[in-house]
C-alpha cells in the first residue's frame, strides 16, 4: 500500500502511477487498488481521474476538488473532512466541500452531494458564482481549458522588464467577457502590503489577443512584487497568484530581472548594462541540501538572456548567484514550486 498525503493542494497535469506519484506527459491520474492519496486542501485535475483504490481528496472543511477532464473507474473517492464512498461509486461530500466539474466533464460513477456540499459545472452561465481560490487555481495552472476560457479574462502572460531604474510590465489577453479594468498593484520585498499604482481600462468584450503595458518609474533599487486584477463590469474581480519579483543591485549599473517567482516549469534570467570584459558565472544553490546548478552563460553583449527549465528540479528555496570575475555581484532568493 502506498499513501501520499498533500498539506497544501495537489495539482495534476502529468501521470501518476501505480507506484509512483511522478513520470513523463501523460494525461490520466490513476491511483491503484490500495493505494491512497490524501489532500488536505484543493485538488485540480486538468485532464482525467481514474481511481481503483482511494483518493481521499478533502481531509479538511470547505476543501474543493476541481476536475476538468473525464471522471471514470472511481472505485474510491472520499470528500469533506469526514466524507465517504459508497460501493457504488458516490461522492458524498461534507463540511461545505465542493466538487467542480468542467463543462464537458464526463463520469460513470453516480455523485451524490449531501451534509451541506455540492456540485457545479464550470460554464459560462455560472462562472460569477466560482470563488476566488477556484478562479486563481484554474487560471494559474490550466488557463487554456473550457473552464479556463469560460472565466471572464483569459490571460497569456504577466511579465516585467527593467531599463536602469525603470520596470514596464507587460501583460496579454487572449480572451475578455465583461471585463472594465485592470488594477497594477506592488509591494516591496515581503510581499505583504501592496500600494496601487495604476488602473487601465481594460477590453470588455473581446476574442483576439490584446496588449497592454505599464511602466512604473524611478523605481527604488531592492525587490519589488507586481500583482495584477481584473475587475469586471458587475464588481467582481479576478486576480493571479503569479506574481514577479524584479530586482536590481544598489552598488552596480547592471541590473537583474528574474521571472516568475515562485516558478513551476520555466525561469527566465535577464541581464542588463553589461560590459564588454565581463566574466560572469551564474549558478543555482539550494538552500537546505547545497545541491549547486550551473547556468550555461554564452552570450557576450549588452544583455543576458536565458530561460531555465526547472520542471525536473526539486521544489524548494534555491539561491540564485552571479559572479564577476570571481566576486558575488547578485545574490537572489528563488522559489522553485511544482
Amino acid at each position: 500500500m502506498i499513501i501520499l498525503s498533500i498539506i497544501s493542494f495537489l495539482v495534476i497535469d502529468a501521470h501518476a502511477g501505480s507506484q509512483t506519484i511522478h513520470g513523463g506527459h501523460y494525461r490520466n491520474f490513476f491511483v491503484a487498488s490500495g493505494d491512497t492519496v490524501i489532500v488536505s486542501g484543493d485538488i485540480l485535475v486538468q485532464k482525467n481521474l481514474t481511481t481503483n483504490g482511494a483518493v481521499q481528496y478533502n481531509a479538511s472543511p470547505k476543501s474543493n476538488l476541481v476536475v476538468l477532464g473525464d471522471i471514470i473507474k472511481t472505485q474510491s473517492v472520499y470528500g469533506g473532512r469526514h466524507g465517504n464512498a459508497s460501493i457504488n461509486n458516490d461522492i458524498i461530500g461534507r463540511d461545505q466541500s465542493h466538487h467542480y466539474f468542467g463543462e464537458n466533464t464526463k463520469t460513470d460513477s453516480h455523485f451524490f452531494v449531501g451534509h451541506g456540499a455540492s456540485v457545479s459545472r464550470i460554464t459560462e452561465n455560472n462562472k460569477d458564482k466560482i470563488p476566488q481560490n477556484i478562479k486563481d487555481m484554474i487560471l494559474t495552472y490550466a488557463p487554456h481549458t473550457e473552464a479556463g476560457k469560460a472565466l471572464p479574462v483569459n490571460l497569456i502572460f504577466f511579465k516585467g522588464e527593467v531599463n536602469e531604474n525603470n520596470v514596464t510590465l507587460l501583460w496579454e489577453t487572449a480572451s475578455e467577457q465583461n471585463s472594465k479594468e485592470f488594477i497594477l498593484l506592488v509591494s516591496d520585498n515581503n510581499g505583504k502590503k501592496f500600494k496601487q499604482l495604476k488602473k487601465i481600462k481594460a477590453g470588455g468584450n473581446s476574442n483576439t489577443v490584446l496588449k497592454y503595458e505599464y511602466t512604473d518609474r524611478k523605481v527604488s533599487y531592492g525587490n519589488h512584487i507586481y500583482k495584477l486584477i481584473e475587475r469586471d463590469f458587475d464588481g467582481k474581480e479576478q486576480s493571479w497568484t503569479q506574481l514577479i519579483n524584479v530586482s536590481s543591485h544598489l552598488m552596480d549599473d547592471r541590473v537583474l530581472n528574474v521571472y516568475p517567482i515562485p516558478c513551476r516549469t520555466i525561469l527566465n534570467i535577464e541581464l542588463y548594462n553589461l560590459g564588454e570584459n565581463d566574466e560572469l558565472d551564474i549558478e543555482m544553490i539550494h538552500a537546505s541540501t547545497g545541491q549547486k546548478i550551473q547556468v550555461v552563460h554564452e552570450e557576450e553583449s549588452e544583455e543576458y538572456h536565458q530561460q531555465l527549465n526547472v520542471a525536473n528540479i526539486e521544489s524548494g528555496v534555491y539561491f540564485l548567484i552571479i559572479n564577476d570575475n570571481g566576486r558575488a555581484v547578485f545574490k537572489k532568493e528563488i522559489i522553485i514550486q511544482h
